[in-house]
């Protein structure tokens, strides 16, 4: 079977529901089906002040789990090792700041997507899903090998067995 990525930009699977809900059970379902799951979150703290991010779903489940600027504690909790940010980010919020990038800016999506293509380009996947905000790194991955797909959100079963059809 294929060796899939999961890729997505914010730690969804931190609280239970939504949109961390529909990733973990979509990669549950392809591992069923005897598909190899690697997942990737490349910011976690992008709109939060906390730098500990602890998933609610067992990632443990998944091939490999990886956290960008994350130090692993235990099964499911990364903690953020660029405490910096948090504060600045706090700071911003409380207008002590001026105006601060927001999320559509390319400076972050240029250095996550830097880091996804050296994991991506060591892990080797078949097949590379971007969840979500992960959407915006296709263009700066296009030179990689295999197969990218964009979920920008819920897609119909029919739709999903058909694409996974051809894996």
């Amino acid at each position: 079977m294929a060796r899939i990525a999961l890729v997505q930009t914010y730690p969804y699977d931190a609280v239970a529901g939504g949109d961390g809900a529909y990733i973990q059970s979509f990669g549950q379902y392809l591992s069923q089906l005897g598909h190899e799951i690697h997942g990737f979150v490349t910011d976690t703290t992008r709109g939060r002040t906390s730098p500990i991010y602890k998933s609610f779903y067992g990632v443990e489940n998944y091939r490999s789990w990886r956290v960008r600027n994350a130090v692993r504690v235990g099964r499911r909790a990364f903690v953020d090792y660029h405490f910096s940010r948090i504060p600045v980010k706090l700071l911003a919020k409380l207008g002590w700041l001026g105006h601060m990038a927001n999320g559509d800016d390319a400076g972050w999506t240029r250095s996550e997507a830097l880091w996804c293509s050296k994991q991506l380009e060591e892990l080797r996947p078949e097949v590379i899903i971007l969840c979500f905000g992960a959407v915006h790194f296709a263009p700066l991955l296009r030179y990689l090998q295999g197969n990218i797909l964009a979920l920008p959100g819920p897609i119909p079963g029919r739709l999903l067995r058909l694409a996974l059809y051809f894996f």
